[in-house]
């Protein structure tokens, strides 16, 4: 899967802007189907909302 500290090191190896990624969450997501989740979400609450 995923390597956190190989993942950490080169999330951060960004030269002028580690100070702000340092300090940005970050979040993996592994359900493959979170686009269907969220698209279900958008439309249970109204499509009002949704940006295409």
């Amino acid at each position: 899967m995923l390597d956190r500290d190989e993942f950490i090191s080169a999330y951060c190896d960004k030269g002028g802007m580690r100070s702000l990624v340092e300090t940005t969450a970050v979040f993996v997501v592994t359900d493959e189907q979170i686009g269907l989740l969220g698209a279900i979400a958008q439309i249970r609450d109204g499509i009002e909302g949704l940006e295409i």
